[in-house]
């Protein structure tokens, strides 16, 4: 299953924590999570996440030897991974010699998930019982409501769609009892409302197929922020924001100095001002903030 990179820097800071407190049992519950679960990996996650760093440090400072192991043996079979898909693609431009209409003839699957139904699909025209609570109500109407939004635009069986559905329900609803064993109503409701004002947003239809995929975590879906599931696009705008608003917040209260080291990568100038500050974890790099005092380029660089 695919695990996206906003859930594995989740995990990242779960094991730091555990490691921090010698809880060997949460730390390899975690490990033997990304074993059974992470089986997308990439350079680019990787790097990303920094979660091979971390593994690779914590296969050596670790004491106890499951964690060691489990952490080393996943590490290795990323790099396997890695390496077979970049073989894969290195030798895809031999295949494409093989003549144009060899494969013209079969008929192309088409995938369930992002087929739209020819009519339209709702509890009601699937027969669907979701009325399964007595109390609190809200959770059979949680359940109708997820149900209408997911089977709107996908052929998948009406029996697959509704256990998707009964279990984002259920660990919605495990989820308002955590704090005091108790439903919350409160916790209920928003929680709700954050995934389910996402799963019906036209600009954000990646929810949707991750769910109808069963490709996300629903125990990361009850502890993400709105911002986790924004759309990839308004990620990265407010990710840009963050970084002019921390620049200029920090900026201003650090005496920045001119320098020459630096080239501009838009006008070629080495003109430019900069500061350093700690970003990231204290055994972390500094990060240098630059801005171009010829055209008022910016970078930053650990």
């Amino acid at each position: 299953m695919a695990i996206e990179i906003g859930e594995l820097q989740h995990i990242v800071k779960e094991i730091e924590v555990f490691s921090k407190g010698e809880d060997h049992e949460g730390v390899l519950n975690k490990l033997k999570y990304l074993e059974e679960h992470f089986d997308n990996p990439t350079k680019e996650n990787l790097k990303k996440t920094l979660i091979g760093v971390k593994l690779n440090k914590l296969q050596k400072s670790s004491s106890n030897k499951d964690v060691s192991n489990l952490a080393k043996k996943l590490v290795q079979t990323w790099k396997e991974i890695i390496l077979k898909n970049i073989k894969k693609q290195q030798s895809k431009p031999e295949s494409s010699t093989e003549p144009a209409n060899s494969t013209s003839a079969e008929p192309q699957q088409q995938d369930p998930v992002e087929t739209p139904p020819i009519k339209p699909r709702n509890v009601a025209t699937d027969n669907i019982k979701y009325e399964l609570y007595e109390t609190p109500v809200i959770r059979n109407n949680v359940l109708k409501a997820f149900y209408n939004c997911l089977a709107a635009e996908t052929s998948l069986p009406s029996t697959e769609i509704f256990d998707i559905c009964k279990d984002l329900e259920q660990h919605i609803y495990e989820n308002s009892t955590k704090s005091t064993g108790v439903y919350d109503s409160t916790v209920y409701t928003n929680r709700y409302r954050l995934i389910f004002s996402n799963m019906i947003s036209k600009k954000n239809k990646d929810l949707k197929l991750k769910l109808l995929r069963k490709n996300i975590s629903l125990d990361w879906l009850m502890e993400c922020e709105a911002k986790d599931l924004a759309p990839e696009e308004l990620k990265k705008q407010l990710a840009k924001i963050d970084e002019e608003n921390l620049y200029n917040a920090q900026g201003a209260k650090i005496e920045r100095a001119a320098t020459d080291r630096f080239q501009c990568g838009k006008c070629k100038q080495r003109k430019a001002s900069y500061y350093q500050m700690q970003t990231r974890s204290a055994d972390e790099p500094l990060t240098t903030f630059v801005e171009c005092l010829n055209c008022g380029n910016r970078w930053k660089f650990s």
